[in-house]
Protein backbone atom coordinates (compact mmCIF):
# COMPACT_ATOMS: atom_id res chain seq x y z
CA UNK A 1 0.00 0.00 0.00
CA UNK A 2 1.43 3.57 -0.84
CA UNK A 3 2.03 5.79 1.71
CA UNK A 4 -0.87 8.32 3.12
CA UNK A 5 -3.28 5.78 0.86
CA UNK A 6 -5.45 4.87 3.66
CA UNK A 7 -6.26 7.91 4.48
CA UNK A 8 -7.76 9.20 1.29
CA UNK A 9 -11.73 8.93 0.52
CA UNK A 10 -12.72 6.09 -1.61
CA UNK A 11 -14.23 7.71 -4.77
CA UNK A 12 -17.72 6.89 -5.20
CA UNK A 13 -20.20 8.21 -7.81
CA UNK A 14 -21.92 11.46 -6.90
CA UNK A 15 -25.93 10.73 -6.84
CA UNK A 16 -27.68 11.99 -10.03
CA UNK A 17 -29.25 15.26 -8.44
CA UNK A 18 -25.98 16.78 -7.98
CA UNK A 19 -26.05 17.10 -11.88
CA UNK A 20 -28.18 19.24 -14.27
CA UNK A 21 -29.26 16.87 -17.17
CA UNK A 22 -32.48 17.56 -19.25
CA UNK A 23 -33.67 14.82 -21.22
CA UNK A 24 -35.02 16.83 -24.15
CA UNK A 25 -31.64 17.51 -24.58
CA UNK A 26 -30.95 14.19 -25.70
CA UNK A 27 -31.66 12.30 -29.08
CA UNK A 28 -31.22 8.58 -30.41
CA UNK A 29 -27.97 8.03 -31.60
CA UNK A 30 -26.69 10.85 -30.40
CA UNK A 31 -22.78 11.11 -30.11
CA UNK A 32 -20.41 11.18 -27.33
CA UNK A 33 -19.36 14.03 -28.61
CA UNK A 34 -22.65 16.11 -28.27
CA UNK A 35 -23.42 14.59 -24.81
CA UNK A 36 -20.85 15.52 -22.99
CA UNK A 37 -20.54 18.76 -24.49
CA UNK A 38 -24.45 19.36 -24.01
CA UNK A 39 -23.37 18.30 -20.51
CA UNK A 40 -20.56 20.47 -20.02
CA UNK A 41 -22.71 23.29 -21.09
CA UNK A 42 -25.55 22.54 -18.50
CA UNK A 43 -22.79 22.13 -15.34
CA UNK A 44 -20.31 24.77 -16.38
CA UNK A 45 -17.25 22.32 -15.96
CA UNK A 46 -13.90 22.28 -18.19
CA UNK A 47 -12.19 19.70 -19.55
CA UNK A 48 -10.26 18.51 -16.87
CA UNK A 49 -13.90 18.05 -15.06
CA UNK A 50 -15.49 16.30 -17.75
CA UNK A 51 -12.89 14.13 -17.61
CA UNK A 52 -12.74 13.41 -13.81
CA UNK A 53 -16.21 12.92 -13.96
CA UNK A 54 -16.85 10.37 -16.44
CA UNK A 55 -13.32 9.17 -17.85
CA UNK A 56 -12.52 5.31 -16.56
CA UNK A 57 -9.22 5.54 -14.09
CA UNK A 58 -8.72 1.96 -12.92
CA UNK A 59 -6.81 2.56 -10.19
CA UNK A 60 -4.88 5.79 -11.69
CA UNK A 61 -4.84 8.82 -9.69
CA UNK A 62 -4.78 11.43 -13.00
CA UNK A 63 -6.43 10.41 -16.37
CA UNK A 64 -5.18 11.49 -19.60
CA UNK A 65 -5.28 14.88 -20.89
CA UNK A 66 -6.94 13.64 -24.53
CA UNK A 67 -9.68 10.70 -24.79
CA UNK A 68 -10.40 9.74 -27.62
CA UNK A 69 -14.48 9.67 -27.70
CA UNK A 70 -14.85 6.54 -30.25
CA UNK A 71 -13.81 4.32 -27.58
CA UNK A 72 -16.05 3.30 -24.69
CA UNK A 73 -13.31 1.39 -23.02
CA UNK A 74 -11.98 5.03 -21.79
CA UNK A 75 -15.35 6.00 -19.91
CA UNK A 76 -17.12 4.75 -16.91
CA UNK A 77 -20.28 3.46 -18.66
CA UNK A 78 -22.09 3.07 -15.15
CA UNK A 79 -21.58 6.81 -14.44
CA UNK A 80 -22.34 7.82 -17.98
CA UNK A 81 -25.69 5.96 -17.30
CA UNK A 82 -26.33 7.01 -13.50
CA UNK A 83 -25.17 10.52 -13.96
CA UNK A 84 -27.44 11.24 -17.55
CA UNK A 85 -30.37 8.82 -16.39
CA UNK A 86 -29.85 7.29 -19.74
CA UNK A 87 -30.50 3.57 -20.45
CA UNK A 88 -27.66 1.14 -21.87
CA UNK A 89 -28.25 0.88 -25.15
CA UNK A 90 -27.94 4.79 -25.48
CA UNK A 91 -24.85 5.23 -23.92
CA UNK A 92 -23.72 2.28 -26.43
CA UNK A 93 -25.08 4.49 -29.13
CA UNK A 94 -22.80 7.21 -28.53
CA UNK A 95 -19.75 5.40 -28.95
CA UNK A 96 -18.28 3.39 -32.01
CA UNK A 97 -19.01 -0.59 -31.76
CA UNK A 98 -17.02 -2.94 -31.42
CA UNK A 99 -15.20 -1.08 -29.22
CA UNK A 100 -12.23 -2.98 -30.12
CA UNK A 101 -12.43 -1.80 -33.62
CA UNK A 102 -13.40 1.49 -33.08
CA UNK A 103 -10.27 3.22 -34.65
CA UNK A 104 -10.50 1.10 -37.67
CA UNK A 105 -14.11 1.99 -38.74
CA UNK A 106 -14.31 5.38 -37.92
CA UNK A 107 -12.98 8.37 -38.24
CA UNK A 108 -10.42 10.25 -35.96
CA UNK A 109 -11.66 13.51 -36.65
CA UNK A 110 -15.17 15.58 -36.25
CA UNK A 111 -17.64 14.84 -39.14
CA UNK A 112 -21.40 16.76 -38.90
CA UNK A 113 -24.51 17.30 -40.92
CA UNK A 114 -24.88 21.26 -40.67
CA UNK A 115 -29.04 20.37 -41.09
CA UNK A 116 -28.91 17.84 -37.73
CA UNK A 117 -26.54 20.59 -36.48
CA UNK A 118 -29.29 23.36 -37.12
CA UNK A 119 -31.42 20.60 -34.77
CA UNK A 120 -28.83 20.63 -32.26
CA UNK A 121 -27.78 17.47 -32.69
CA UNK A 122 -24.70 15.57 -33.80
CA UNK A 123 -24.87 11.25 -34.60
CA UNK A 124 -22.47 8.67 -33.69
CA UNK A 125 -23.09 7.40 -37.26
CA UNK A 126 -21.47 10.38 -39.35
CA UNK A 127 -18.07 8.61 -37.74
CA UNK A 128 -18.31 5.61 -39.83
CA UNK A 129 -16.06 5.32 -42.61
CA UNK A 130 -18.62 3.97 -44.41
CA UNK A 131 -21.06 6.98 -43.71
CA UNK A 132 -20.59 8.96 -46.89
CA UNK A 133 -23.53 11.53 -46.15
CA UNK A 134 -26.24 11.98 -43.22
CA UNK A 135 -28.55 8.91 -43.21
CA UNK A 136 -31.52 11.27 -42.11
CA UNK A 137 -31.11 13.95 -44.58
CA UNK A 138 -29.05 12.41 -47.47
CA UNK A 139 -27.05 15.44 -47.69
CA UNK A 140 -22.61 15.56 -47.71
CA UNK A 141 -20.96 15.66 -44.36
CA UNK A 142 -18.72 18.29 -43.87
CA UNK A 143 -15.23 17.37 -42.57
CA UNK A 144 -13.48 20.54 -41.87
CA UNK A 145 -14.05 24.04 -40.69
CA UNK A 146 -15.61 26.34 -43.19
CA UNK A 147 -13.10 28.98 -42.34
CA UNK A 148 -10.10 28.19 -41.63
CA UNK A 149 -10.18 24.25 -43.51
CA UNK A 150 -8.78 22.51 -40.58
CA UNK A 151 -10.04 19.03 -38.70
CA UNK A 152 -11.35 19.21 -35.53
CA UNK A 153 -10.32 16.02 -33.46
CA UNK A 154 -12.69 14.04 -32.18
CA UNK A 155 -11.53 13.70 -28.51
CA UNK A 156 -11.77 15.06 -25.10
CA UNK A 157 -9.21 17.42 -24.91
CA UNK A 158 -8.93 20.84 -23.07
CA UNK A 159 -8.33 23.07 -26.44
CA UNK A 160 -11.18 21.66 -28.14
CA UNK A 161 -13.62 21.23 -24.91
CA UNK A 162 -12.79 25.18 -24.47
CA UNK A 163 -15.48 25.92 -26.80
CA UNK A 164 -16.48 22.32 -28.01
CA UNK A 165 -19.34 24.00 -30.67
CA UNK A 166 -16.52 26.01 -32.37
CA UNK A 167 -13.55 25.47 -34.46
CA UNK A 168 -10.36 25.05 -32.07
CA UNK A 169 -8.49 27.29 -34.55
CA UNK A 170 -9.85 30.38 -35.24
CA UNK A 171 -13.49 29.51 -33.38
CA UNK A 172 -15.66 29.33 -36.19
CA UNK A 173 -18.83 27.59 -34.84
CA UNK A 174 -19.54 24.40 -36.63
CA UNK A 175 -23.11 23.58 -34.54
CA UNK A 176 -25.27 26.20 -34.87
CA UNK A 177 -28.73 25.20 -33.26
CA UNK A 178 -31.58 26.92 -34.35
CA UNK A 179 -32.82 27.96 -30.68
CA UNK A 180 -29.29 28.86 -29.65
CA UNK A 181 -26.75 27.12 -27.72
CA UNK A 182 -28.71 27.65 -24.32
CA UNK A 183 -31.76 25.62 -25.35
CA UNK A 184 -30.76 22.52 -27.58
CA UNK A 185 -34.16 21.21 -27.37
CA UNK A 186 -34.22 18.36 -29.97
CA UNK A 187 -37.71 19.10 -31.99
CA UNK A 188 -40.36 16.51 -31.85
CA UNK A 189 -40.65 15.94 -35.52
CA UNK A 190 -36.58 15.69 -35.95
CA UNK A 191 -37.14 13.39 -32.91
CA UNK A 192 -39.63 10.95 -34.80
CA UNK A 193 -37.70 11.18 -37.73
CA UNK A 194 -34.83 9.89 -35.84
CA UNK A 195 -36.24 7.38 -34.21
CA UNK A 196 -37.38 5.54 -37.19
CA UNK A 197 -34.03 5.60 -39.11
CA UNK A 198 -32.73 4.11 -35.65
CA UNK A 199 -35.24 1.69 -35.88
CA UNK A 200 -34.58 0.76 -39.44
CA UNK A 201 -30.48 1.16 -39.24
CA UNK A 202 -30.42 1.54 -42.73
CA UNK A 203 -26.83 2.13 -44.38
CA UNK A 204 -25.20 2.90 -47.46
CA UNK A 205 -22.21 0.54 -48.69
CA UNK A 206 -18.77 2.03 -49.39
CA UNK A 207 -16.87 0.96 -51.81
CA UNK A 208 -14.16 -0.42 -49.43
CA UNK A 209 -16.17 -2.61 -47.52
CA UNK A 210 -15.08 -6.16 -46.57
CA UNK A 211 -15.77 -9.27 -48.37
CA UNK A 212 -16.11 -12.17 -45.38
CA UNK A 213 -16.23 -15.66 -45.71
CA UNK A 214 -19.51 -15.87 -45.46
CA UNK A 215 -20.46 -13.18 -47.95
CA UNK A 216 -21.43 -14.08 -51.75
CA UNK A 217 -24.84 -14.72 -53.18
CA UNK A 218 -26.75 -17.48 -51.28
CA UNK A 219 -29.78 -19.89 -53.07
CA UNK A 220 -32.15 -20.79 -50.84
CA UNK A 221 -32.07 -24.62 -50.12
CA UNK A 222 -35.73 -26.22 -50.73
CA UNK A 223 -35.77 -28.89 -48.04
CA UNK A 224 -38.53 -30.46 -45.65
CA UNK A 225 -39.48 -28.86 -42.44
CA UNK A 226 -38.12 -31.41 -40.31
CA UNK A 227 -34.91 -30.65 -41.96
CA UNK A 228 -34.96 -26.91 -40.99
CA UNK A 229 -35.58 -27.68 -37.39
CA UNK A 230 -33.67 -30.82 -37.33
CA UNK A 231 -30.63 -29.83 -36.12
CA UNK A 232 -30.92 -30.57 -32.07
CA UNK A 233 -33.72 -31.45 -29.37
CA UNK A 234 -34.49 -28.50 -27.41
CA UNK A 235 -35.69 -30.15 -24.40
CA UNK A 236 -33.44 -27.56 -21.73
CA UNK A 237 -35.42 -24.21 -21.41
CA UNK A 238 -38.16 -24.25 -19.63
CA UNK A 239 -40.43 -22.62 -22.30
CA UNK A 240 -40.13 -24.72 -25.10
CA UNK A 241 -43.57 -26.40 -24.95
CA UNK A 242 -45.27 -27.74 -27.98
CA UNK A 243 -47.16 -24.87 -28.26
CA UNK A 244 -43.85 -22.13 -28.83
CA UNK A 245 -43.61 -20.36 -31.94
CA UNK A 246 -42.29 -22.64 -34.33
CA UNK A 247 -39.48 -20.06 -35.57
CA UNK A 248 -38.33 -19.59 -31.97
CA UNK A 249 -38.08 -23.12 -31.72
CA UNK A 250 -36.00 -23.91 -34.48
CA UNK A 251 -33.35 -20.82 -33.59
CA UNK A 252 -33.20 -22.11 -30.48
CA UNK A 253 -31.89 -25.41 -31.78
CA UNK A 254 -29.55 -23.65 -34.62
CA UNK A 255 -28.31 -21.39 -31.59
CA UNK A 256 -27.79 -25.20 -29.08
CA UNK A 257 -26.16 -26.78 -32.31
CA UNK A 258 -24.07 -23.64 -32.59
CA UNK A 259 -22.91 -23.50 -28.91
CA UNK A 260 -22.30 -26.95 -29.14
CA UNK A 261 -19.66 -26.19 -32.12
CA UNK A 262 -18.20 -23.58 -30.79
CA UNK A 263 -17.13 -25.24 -27.64
CA UNK A 264 -16.10 -28.23 -29.18
CA UNK A 265 -13.77 -26.15 -31.81
CA UNK A 266 -12.74 -23.40 -29.21
CA UNK A 267 -13.36 -25.26 -25.99
CA UNK A 268 -10.29 -27.58 -25.70
CA UNK A 269 -8.00 -26.60 -23.47
CA UNK A 270 -9.77 -23.95 -21.73
CA UNK A 271 -12.96 -26.31 -20.33
CA UNK A 272 -11.25 -25.72 -17.32
CA UNK A 273 -11.07 -22.06 -17.36
CA UNK A 274 -14.48 -21.51 -19.06
CA UNK A 275 -16.06 -23.33 -15.52
CA UNK A 276 -13.42 -21.55 -13.10
CA UNK A 277 -14.86 -17.65 -14.78
CA UNK A 278 -18.43 -18.92 -14.38
CA UNK A 279 -17.70 -19.74 -11.03
CA UNK A 280 -15.88 -16.10 -10.48
CA UNK A 281 -18.35 -14.24 -12.09
CA UNK A 282 -21.34 -13.61 -9.45
CA UNK A 283 -22.48 -10.37 -9.92
CA UNK A 284 -24.43 -8.38 -12.93
CA UNK A 285 -22.06 -7.55 -15.78
CA UNK A 286 -24.35 -5.27 -17.54
CA UNK A 287 -22.11 -2.32 -18.56
CA UNK A 288 -19.66 -3.69 -16.40
CA UNK A 289 -15.64 -4.23 -17.83
CA UNK A 290 -13.03 -6.45 -16.82
CA UNK A 291 -9.52 -6.38 -17.27
CA UNK A 292 -8.45 -9.77 -19.80
CA UNK A 293 -8.15 -12.79 -18.75
CA UNK A 294 -8.42 -16.34 -20.88
CA UNK A 295 -9.86 -15.28 -24.24
CA UNK A 296 -11.51 -18.35 -25.00
CA UNK A 297 -13.14 -18.18 -21.65
CA UNK A 298 -14.32 -14.47 -21.73
CA UNK A 299 -15.46 -14.35 -25.24
CA UNK A 300 -17.53 -17.63 -24.52
CA UNK A 301 -18.67 -16.24 -21.48
CA UNK A 302 -19.66 -13.27 -23.01
CA UNK A 303 -21.50 -14.91 -26.13
CA UNK A 304 -23.46 -17.31 -23.41
CA UNK A 305 -25.03 -14.28 -21.73
CA UNK A 306 -25.85 -12.07 -24.33
CA UNK A 307 -27.27 -14.92 -26.84
CA UNK A 308 -28.79 -16.64 -23.37
CA UNK A 309 -30.19 -13.72 -22.00
CA UNK A 310 -28.21 -13.73 -18.30
CA UNK A 311 -26.93 -10.82 -16.93
CA UNK A 312 -25.34 -13.18 -14.65
CA UNK A 313 -22.50 -15.50 -15.61
CA UNK A 314 -23.02 -17.56 -12.79
CA UNK A 315 -26.69 -18.11 -13.63
CA UNK A 316 -25.60 -20.62 -16.79
CA UNK A 317 -24.45 -23.03 -14.21
CA UNK A 318 -27.94 -24.12 -13.24
CA UNK A 319 -31.14 -24.74 -14.65
CA UNK A 320 -32.93 -21.58 -16.92
CA UNK A 321 -35.70 -19.46 -15.52
CA UNK A 322 -36.22 -18.26 -18.90
CA UNK A 323 -36.21 -18.44 -22.37
CA UNK A 324 -33.08 -17.20 -24.28
CA UNK A 325 -33.92 -13.73 -24.47
CA UNK A 326 -30.87 -12.70 -26.83
CA UNK A 327 -32.69 -15.07 -29.32
CA UNK A 328 -36.00 -13.74 -28.88
CA UNK A 329 -34.78 -10.17 -29.04
CA UNK A 330 -32.69 -11.03 -32.45
CA UNK A 331 -35.75 -12.60 -33.89
CA UNK A 332 -37.83 -9.42 -33.15
CA UNK A 333 -35.20 -6.61 -34.32
CA UNK A 334 -32.67 -7.69 -36.39
CA UNK A 335 -34.59 -10.47 -38.70
CA UNK A 336 -34.86 -9.55 -42.34
CA UNK A 337 -38.22 -9.76 -43.97
CA UNK A 338 -38.31 -12.01 -46.76
CA UNK A 339 -40.08 -10.76 -49.98
CA UNK A 340 -43.94 -11.71 -49.83
CA UNK A 341 -43.69 -13.89 -52.70
CA UNK A 342 -41.60 -16.51 -50.92
CA UNK A 343 -43.08 -19.45 -49.48
CA UNK A 344 -43.12 -19.66 -45.42
CA UNK A 345 -40.36 -22.31 -45.89
CA UNK A 346 -38.30 -20.55 -47.62
CA UNK A 347 -38.33 -17.50 -45.32
CA UNK A 348 -37.75 -19.36 -42.44
CA UNK A 349 -34.87 -21.14 -43.99
CA UNK A 350 -33.36 -17.47 -45.01
CA UNK A 351 -34.20 -15.93 -41.32
CA UNK A 352 -32.49 -19.30 -39.51
CA UNK A 353 -29.10 -18.53 -41.84
CA UNK A 354 -28.84 -15.21 -41.17
CA UNK A 355 -29.73 -16.09 -37.52
CA UNK A 356 -26.58 -18.59 -37.94
CA UNK A 357 -23.99 -16.10 -39.42
CA UNK A 358 -25.37 -13.81 -36.58
CA UNK A 359 -24.51 -15.52 -33.58
CA UNK A 360 -20.94 -16.77 -35.59
CA UNK A 361 -19.97 -13.28 -36.02
CA UNK A 362 -20.39 -12.11 -32.42
CA UNK A 363 -18.72 -15.48 -30.91
CA UNK A 364 -16.15 -14.22 -33.62
CA UNK A 365 -15.95 -10.44 -32.63
CA UNK A 366 -15.88 -11.18 -28.63
CA UNK A 367 -13.58 -14.01 -29.40
CA UNK A 368 -11.12 -11.54 -31.79
CA UNK A 369 -11.77 -8.43 -28.97
CA UNK A 370 -10.43 -10.29 -25.91
CA UNK A 371 -7.69 -11.70 -28.20
CA UNK A 372 -6.51 -7.96 -28.84
CA UNK A 373 -6.67 -6.47 -25.50
CA UNK A 374 -3.58 -5.36 -23.86
CA UNK A 375 -2.72 -6.15 -20.47
CA UNK A 376 -4.20 -2.75 -19.41
CA UNK A 377 -7.22 -2.51 -21.56
CA UNK A 378 -10.73 -3.66 -20.34
CA UNK A 379 -13.64 -5.45 -22.00
CA UNK A 380 -17.43 -3.68 -21.77
CA UNK A 381 -19.97 -6.32 -21.28
CA UNK A 382 -22.81 -5.34 -23.28
CA UNK A 383 -25.93 -7.09 -23.15
CA UNK A 384 -28.59 -6.92 -26.27
CA UNK A 385 -30.40 -5.06 -27.50
CA UNK A 386 -26.57 -3.45 -28.04
CA UNK A 387 -25.11 -4.53 -31.12
CA UNK A 388 -21.73 -4.87 -31.56
CA UNK A 389 -21.08 -7.08 -34.01
CA UNK A 390 -20.31 -7.08 -37.18
CA UNK A 391 -23.31 -5.52 -39.23
CA UNK A 392 -24.25 -7.11 -42.70
CA UNK A 393 -26.49 -5.85 -45.83
CA UNK A 394 -29.04 -8.66 -47.50
CA UNK A 395 -30.29 -8.11 -50.36
CA UNK A 396 -33.10 -10.53 -51.56
CA UNK A 397 -34.20 -11.24 -55.34
CA UNK A 398 -36.27 -13.91 -56.67
CA UNK A 399 -40.00 -15.00 -56.87
CA UNK A 400 -39.28 -18.41 -55.20
CA UNK A 401 -40.04 -20.52 -58.36
CA UNK A 402 -38.71 -23.27 -60.27
CA UNK A 403 -37.77 -20.66 -62.91
CA UNK A 404 -36.60 -17.95 -60.78
CA UNK A 405 -35.51 -18.81 -57.15
CA UNK A 406 -35.11 -17.69 -54.61
CA UNK A 407 -32.10 -15.61 -53.52
CA UNK A 408 -29.96 -13.35 -51.48
CA UNK A 409 -26.64 -11.87 -51.66
CA UNK A 410 -24.89 -10.92 -47.91
CA UNK A 411 -22.30 -8.19 -47.87
CA UNK A 412 -20.35 -6.78 -44.83
CA UNK A 413 -20.09 -3.63 -43.98
CA UNK A 414 -16.94 -3.20 -42.27
CA UNK A 415 -14.18 -1.65 -44.13
CA UNK A 416 -10.95 -3.76 -45.26
CA UNK A 417 -8.11 -1.36 -44.01
CA UNK A 418 -6.70 -2.46 -40.57
CA UNK A 419 -8.26 -5.98 -39.85
CA UNK A 420 -6.47 -8.77 -39.04
CA UNK A 421 -8.01 -12.39 -39.72
CA UNK A 422 -9.16 -13.74 -36.53
CA UNK A 423 -6.25 -14.93 -34.47
CA UNK A 424 -5.59 -19.20 -33.94
CA UNK A 425 -7.24 -20.18 -30.45
CA UNK A 426 -5.10 -19.36 -27.33
CA UNK A 427 -2.67 -21.67 -26.29
CA UNK A 428 -3.96 -23.82 -22.51
CA UNK A 429 -1.57 -25.79 -20.37
CA UNK A 430 -0.50 -24.88 -16.70
CA UNK A 431 1.23 -22.27 -17.03
CA UNK A 432 -1.57 -20.43 -18.86
CA UNK A 433 -4.17 -21.94 -16.39
CA UNK A 434 -2.43 -20.34 -13.13
CA UNK A 435 -2.32 -16.83 -14.91
CA UNK A 436 -5.91 -17.35 -15.44
CA UNK A 437 -6.63 -18.26 -11.59
CA UNK A 438 -4.50 -15.44 -10.88
CA UNK A 439 -6.56 -12.98 -13.19
CA UNK A 440 -9.75 -14.34 -11.72
CA UNK A 441 -9.00 -14.34 -7.89
CA UNK A 442 -8.13 -10.48 -8.16
CA UNK A 443 -11.19 -9.76 -10.15
CA UNK A 444 -13.34 -11.95 -7.84
CA UNK A 445 -12.52 -9.96 -4.98
CA UNK A 446 -13.14 -6.48 -6.78
CA UNK A 447 -16.60 -8.05 -7.68
CA UNK A 448 -17.39 -8.99 -3.81
CA UNK A 449 -16.30 -5.52 -2.87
Amino acid sequence: MKRFQILMPRVEHEAPGRWCWRNEWHATGQSAFALLAKFQRLNALTCSGLTDCFGRRDGLRSLPGSIDLRDVRQFDVRRLMDVLQLPLEDIARAFIMPSHLARVIAVPTLRWCARCASEGVHLTAFQLRTCRSCPVHHTSLEECCPQCSLEIPFRLRSDIFRAPFCCPSCGTPWFTPARGLDDLRVDGAYRRLLTRWAAGQRRAIAADSETGPMDGVWNVRQSEEREVIGYASCATFPDATANDDELLSAARSCYKAIRRRVIREYGGQHNACIASATHYLRWRMDGRWTPPFCPVAQAVLRWRTKWEGFGVPEALLHPPLHGPLGIMIWLSRYASIAPGEWSESTSRWLTLHLFTIACLDSFHTFLHEAQQAGAHECIVWWPFPVHDFQQREVVAQGRDRPDDPARFRLTSLLPKRGIRALASATAGGRAHERQHARLLSALGRAGDG
